[in-house]
């Protein structure tokens, strides 16, 4: 009987302490500042090797009352490339989703449907306490998706 008591206790302290760990993980999501600009860089070289690069992949990110809208564009060797689209986001738990609205520049060459997910960022804390953002690939991928893999930490907020 005292043991069935001390197991049921012991479950029932288990089960609290794990909603309280979910409830600070959701309060912590949402304590992260969205707003604010990211980037993302990869590096590599063409098929022959002869010619290197770099492509950063940029966010701005703006809240304009319960709307999240963002700009993204793209260098190549610090050259601004013709990509300029707007995202739409929304929070969903520890997640920005952010999906696409519409081309801003007239020479956008890509044909993403109105609406559809882009790219979700995640606010996840570590052990530390500490936010890590992790990047979450949908119709938005970078240039060698099986090196730069999803759910883990590519967009860096920049200060």
């Amino acid at each position: 009987m005292l043991n069935h008591l001390i197991s049921s206790r012991s479950v029932s302290k288990a089960v609290i302490g794990g909603v309280l760990l979910c409830l600070s993980c959701s309060v912590l999501a949402n304590d992260f500042s969205w707003k604010g600009s990211y980037e993302f860089d990869e590096s590599g070289a063409n098929a022959t090797g002869t010619r290197s690069y770099v492509i950063s992949h940029h966010i701005d990110i703006k809240k304009q009352g319960d709307v999240f809208s963002a700009i993204y564009w793209v260098e190549e060797n610090a050259r601004r490339l013709a990509v300029d689209e707007r995202w739409i986001g929304d929070v969903q738990g520890d997640k920005l989703v952010l999906r696409y609205d519409r081309c801003i520049t007239k020479n956008c060459t890509n044909h993403h449907k109105k609406g559809a997910a882009m790219l979700e960022l995640a606010a996840r804390s570590d052990d530390k306490g500490e936010f890590k953002l992790l990047s979450f690939w949908k119709g938005f991928k970078p240039g060698d998706p099986s090196w730069f893999k999803s759910g883990r930490t590519h967009f860096e907020k920049q200060k």
